[in-house]
């Protein structure tokens, strides 16, 4: 069994720095009567899969500004994900909450803490790695 340092990794997102005339990432939102990107910034979201419908949802989260999102998924990613999943040549045949999780950082510009873990969900719960 692998030790818990390499079934995680953790990676942040940059925050995108603008003149001060420019107007801000969360511009469109703060026009929502109740938006607070302060509240989705302290958000921790865990997600139980990285494919198909957890890469869609989670680019958007990371995207959003949410503050931490914890990607489980124990699966190795495949030449068939490559045209509908969040992953790249790269990644191939490796675990998919890893990838997903580095890939997810690159495209938050508002500092999104992204960890993968290479566990299913129940596992992960079980390691304390998610709560």
């Amino acid at each position: 069994m692998f030790s818990s340092w390499r079934r995680t990794r953790t990676h942040k997102g940059r925050t995108l720095r603008l003149p001060a005339h420019a107007a801000s990432v969360s511009d469109r939102q703060r026009k929502i009567p109740g938006f607070s990107q302060d509240t989705l910034s302290r958000l921790i979201v865990a997600c139980a899969g990285a494919g198909g419908i957890g890469s869609a949802i989670c680019e958007c989260l990371a995207r959003k500004g949410v503050g931490e999102l914890i990607l489980s998924d124990r699966d190795a990613v495949e030449p068939s994900n490559l045209n509908r999943q969040r992953f790249f040549k790269r990644d191939l045949w490796k675990n998919k909450g890893i990838c997903l999780a580095r890939n997810l950082a690159g495209e938050s510009f508002l500092g999104t803490v992204v960890t993968g873990v290479a566990m299913n969900f129940m596992e992960a719960v079980e390691a304390n790695l998610v709560g």
